[in-house]
């Protein structure tokens, strides 16, 4: 017979371990001079997946909170441990040419790609967790904790498929289509 007692305590040291994991894999990716994409997957399905289990452990509102601290924890901790510990050195000045100002092509590119990039891809981000969350999550505090635990991750993929397509213009017309379609389904259900 088993004890049933010890099951609480066997799940929160997964969900420990499976966050340790993951941190651990990130700092060792960050660390390597190439990255491996692999390795940046396998470590976000390990934080992923101790956020789940602290959301079946502790209930929604426990589980989206500890996703998000653990998220910042993570983000700091890999800036600490990244930073040289070495006293910063002036740098000498150097007879440099002035800068060319920005032409207004250059200007209405980075205007463009910044609203684009935050309120487009965070607009996308968000109609995408709620449509996804309306879909296939009937408890209410479940659609919540689902979405605090998506909204960046979809938020960060709508930002590199922007970044990094060949026509950025065409990528904006496709997000802001499915924008639109994604609210009209959420207002819908």
């Amino acid at each position: 017979m088993t004890n049933l007692s010890l099951l609480p305590f066997i799940s929160e040291l997964s969900a420990l371990l499976l966050c340790s994991a993951g941190i651990f894999l990130l700092w060792r990716n960050w660390r390597q001079p190439t990255s491996s994409k692999l390795m940046q997957l396998s470590a976000l399905i390990f934080l992923i997946s101790s956020g789940a289990v602290c959301v079946y452990l502790s209930g929604a509102e426990f589980g989206s909170i500890y996703f998000l601290c653990m998220l910042t924890i993570q983000a700091l901790l890999l800036i600490v441990l990244t930073r040289k510990l070495t006293p910063t050195q002036r740098i000498a000045q150097r007879n440099l040419a002035p800068s060319s100002p920005w032409s207004r092509k250059k200007k209405v590119k980075f205007v463009y790609y910044t609203l684009a990039l935050f309120i487009l891809c965070g607009l996308s981000g968000v109609l995408l967790t709620m449509t996804v969350a309306r879909l296939f999550i009937e408890s209410l505090t479940t659609q919540l904790a689902f979405s605090a635990m998506a909204f960046p991750v979809f938020w960060a993929l709508a930002s590199i498929w922007l970044s990094t397509t060949e026509k950025p213009l065409r990528t904006s017309i496709i997000l802001s289509l499915a924008c639109i379609v994604m609210s009209g389904g959420i207002f819908a259900l």
